[in-house]
């Protein structure tokens, strides 16, 4: 917006403005027809979304010009859109679609021109497999690399590239892509993505957004300004457990009498069975063991159940 203390113009001198996407000097500006100029009479509005130049003509009484420029204005009014998606979306369970036997890789995209590292924010919750708390993360994509080097046994290589990082100018399809490799066995919850782009728009998204799935073949060249996306077939973008290693089942027995046949397999009275299970991920459920046992006339019973 340019205009005077209350809007209008009372000066000895004539104001008049021209408005352009080239830079240009002042003997291009000396040169330019007058019909070109817009006298300045009072404030005007600018439309959103819009990069160019304003320069300013001051006629003094002597008809004298002098020139000044904003230096380059750039209006944004829409909003940074994100893309989440993953490298396995192979689910194991038919009831809750979270649980995966191979590590995860997210790769995280936002489609914005005026992007800015400084205002885009992860917040991550991480419980590892055998741990009785979870791991809290919050940090900035400025500085995602350095921190989660300290987690270096949960994640792998974080990678972040820019499309249009030498083009000089940037433009409406400038995609920032965040690779996150999830490589420890555990549940990952990503409890929230903001980014505020240079003009203060922002879009944030956590377990409350509901994304838009793309139609097959789309990415996020294809989304809206302002919206959260994610390709066909994504699976549990925000929150899923990983569980690489199968579970461990141990068998002991307490011997009956023997009668010194035990190289047989004979016993003259009950043998208990103890079955250990080792696994972390099992929702707190009682453990799926089921005996099966042949030539008797009936199946052993369990007797006692402890965790």
């Amino acid at each position: 917006r340019l205009s005077g203390a209350d809007g209008s113009v009372e000066t000895d001198v004539e104001l008049a403005y021209y408005k352009t996407d080239v830079a240009m000097t002042k003997d291009d500006l000396s040169s330019l027809d007058d019909s070109k100029w817009t006298k300045y009479e009072k404030e005007f509005e600018i439309e959103p979304d819009e990069r160019f130049i304003i320069y300013l003509r001051v006629t003094n009484e002597a008809g004298l010009h002098g020139y000044f420029s904003s230096d380059g204005l750039v209006l944004d009014g829409t909003k940074p859109a994100i893309s989440i998606s993953y490298n396995n979306n192979d689910n194991t369970s038919a009831v809750d679609k979270k649980y995966f036997k191979e590590t995860r890789t997210a790769t995280i995209e936002f489609k914005e021109r005026n992007f800015s590292s400084e205002n885009t924010e992860f917040s991550f919750s991480v419980k590892e497999a055998g741990k009785e708390k979870a791991t809290e993360i919050n940090c900035k994509l400025a500085g995602l690399k350095e921190a989660l080097t300290e987690y270096s046994s949960i994640f792998g290589e974080i990678v972040i590239e820019d499309s249009e990082v030498n083009s000089g100018e940037y433009t409406d399809e400038r995609i920032i892509t965040v690779t996150i490799p999830f490589e420890a066995d555990g549940e990952y919850t990503i409890n929230s993505i903001s980014s505020k782009d240079l003009a203060g728009n922002e879009i944030i998204v956590n377990d409350k957004s509901q994304p838009k799935e793309l139609k097959e073949g789309q990415g996020i060249g294809d989304a809206e300004a302002g919206s959260f996306v994610m390709p066909k077939g994504t699976e549990a973008p925000l929150n899923f457990v990983v569980d690489t290693k199968a579970p461990i089942l141990e068998v002991a027995y307490k011997d009956g009498d023997s009668n010194g046949n035990e190289q047989k397999g004979y016993y003259s009275s009950a043998r208990i069975a103890t079955f250990t299970l080792t696994e972390w991920n099992r929702n707190g459920e009682k453990a799926p063991i089921a005996v099966n046992a042949s030539n008797l006339g009936k199946q052993p019973v369990e007797s006692t159940y402890t965790e």
